[in-house]
């Protein structure tokens, strides 16, 4: 828990709520407050791909499809011009990824819980993008690649190159889910300093909170959240091109 204590009020930034305990088997499961935002992410994502899907035609004659068939462009372009042709059927994991993410931190603004704040999330993620990494290293590099691919380029290197690997999905994770955290922190503490703000000139109400913080709110809370769904993609694809063994 992190808090800020001045005076009389305090900040507290918590962790997920917990709603209720299982208790399977002798193990206990939590359904946090993580776990329904997400399912609420799922089936909003889910409202949106059947609304644009609903009644293709071959010539696009609504602006649904259009829009449709936009997204599907761009990330179709996106994949080609950061990796190349081979790896088109991974516009799909792309795809996912950034609208689970770019919506997940949008949820503040409708008075859930960001997803995307709790590291549990975006560490899952990471391990996915870590497996495509190894999958894509056997592939293309077999067993005996892949592993004389950890001795490159001097024998002494193994160590550090296994620390290379088991670090990838750590900073993915560590930095889409510390921005994220971040602007929440920032966010709350500059409402906090507005209100004491107006408390201390002696407003009868926090007139310094009214704007400010609606203001910040579209970059910590749209801007932040596009562009760290856009970044985490972007580094996925660069990690799991560069795993192209056949390449060396």
């Amino acid at each position: 828990m992190f808090s800020i204590v001045s005076m009389n009020s305090t900040i507290e930034v918590n962790g997920p709520r917990i709603y209720h305990t299982f208790d399977i088997f002798g193990f206990k499961f939590n359904l946090t407050e993580t776990i329904v935002v997400q399912w609420v992410v799922i089936l909003l994502i889910l409202f949106i791909i059947l609304y644009l899907t609903k009644n293709l035609k071959v010539d696009a004659d609504t602006k649904r499809q259009a829009i449709a068939e936009k997204i599907v462009i761009t990330f179709q372009n996106l994949i080609k011009n950061t990796m190349d042709e081979r790896y088109s059927p991974l516009r799909v994991y792309i795809a996912t990824i950034f609208s689970f993410s770019m919506i997940s931190s949008l949820m503040p603004m409708i008075g859930l819980r960001a997803p995307t704040t709790n590291l549990m999330v975006t560490l899952g993620w990471a391990l996915l993008t870590f497996i495509m990494i190894f999958i894509n290293k056997i592939r293309t590099g077999g067993i005996k690649g892949y592993v004389a691919s950890l001795f490159q380029p001097f024998p002494v290197m193994l160590p550090l190159n296994i620390i290379g690997d088991i670090a990838v999905p750590v900073a993915l994770s560590l930095r889409h889910f510390a921005n994220l955290v971040a602007g929440l922190i920032i966010s709350q503490l500059i409402a906090f300093g507005l209100g004491a703000l107006s408390s201390a000139v002696g407003l009868p109400f926090e007139l310094f909170r009214i704007g400010i913080p609606a203001i910040l709110s579209l970059y910590f809370d749209i801007f932040s959240a596009v562009m760290q769904a856009f970044v985490f993609c972007m580094l996925t694809m660069v990690y799991i091109y560069n795993a192209d063994l056949s390449a060396d």
